[in-house]
């Protein structure tokens, strides 16, 4: 049933956002064009074509969810045999994704551009094409930095989309009765300081940990300070940043599973 939710999911949001992925490449192709007036068209046309991509994302994120589901469609939604944590999954996969397709997008649209400035500028296409593949061998030389890098991004888009259903969440229970919009935004920023508060210790810990470390080692040099203190700080921080991350995305979706089942309360 799951994989049903979601093959219905993005079919609807296929709809939403194919109108804008296709434009976006057409966009970045006409750049090739050799004339100022169609160029300079076509750079507007392409700035707010990415802005109207970020601003979609977000607004379809909140709509589907606080429409189909705190909203008068959640009467037929909940009535389907499928687990709230199901239902909540189905969005989750699908909008995490579309945020990833759209980020594809992006790259690709870059990566026409870099064609037309090699062209435009007269540079070596291949110069630019090796500069890329240098920084991705970096990236990926490094086993540990791209485990992280994609770990940690993959944890933020979850995290991020979880947090705006825990707060359209929040923002239906009975003490925000009749102010739903007001008490989602409410409840979010509370949510938001309250992490950004454990952070913040989080942080200050491991800082205490790092210095305390650093203090028996016989270093003469304050740059040798420094390079110490910025490797581990990057090697062990980094990596409870993101075990943090991971629980905190967790307590999102753990808290909006539920609200849906014991504190719902249709519009």
């Amino acid at each position: 049933m799951l994989g049903k939710l979601i093959k219905y999911e993005i079919k609807s949001v296929l709809r939403i956002f194919l109108p804008l992925y296709i434009p976006i490449i057409l966009l970045s192709v006409t750049l090739f064009i050799d004339n100022a007036f169609v160029s300079s068209i076509s750079t507007l046309l392409y700035m707010v074509l990415f802005v109207a991509l970020s601003v979609t994302t977000f607004i379809v994120i909140v709509q589907r969810f606080n429409k189909q589901l705190l909203g008068d469609e959640g009467y037929l939604m909940f009535t389907l045999p499928v687990s709230s944590k199901q239902i909540i999954l189905s969005k989750l996969i699908v909008a995490v994704l579309f945020e990833i397709l759209s980020s594809l997008v992006v790259v690709l649209s870059f990566c026409i551009g870099m064609i037309f400035i090699s062209r435009y500028f007269s540079t070596d296409f291949n110069e630019i094409l090796q500069m890329l593949h240098s920084a991705f061998n970096f990236i990926t030389g490094n086993k540990t930095l791209s485990g992280y890098v994609a770990l940690s991004s993959i944890v933020s888009i979850f995290s991020s989309v979880l947090f705006i259903y825990f707060a359209l969440s929040l923002g239906q229970l009975p003490i925000f009765k009749g102010r739903r919009i007001l008490g989602a935004i409410v409840s979010g920023f509370v949510v938001y300081l309250i992490v950004l508060i454990l952070n913040t210790i989080l942080n200050s810990i491991e800082i205490a940990n790092i210095q305390q470390q650093l203090a028996g080692l016989p270093i003469v040099d304050d740059s040798q300070i420094k390079q110490v203190y910025d490797s581990i700080s990057v090697e062990l921080f980094d990596w409870l940043k993101l075990l943090f991350k991971f629980c905190v995305a967790v307590v999102y979706f753990l808290g909006t599973s539920y609200i849906l089942d014991h504190k719902l309360n249709l519009e």
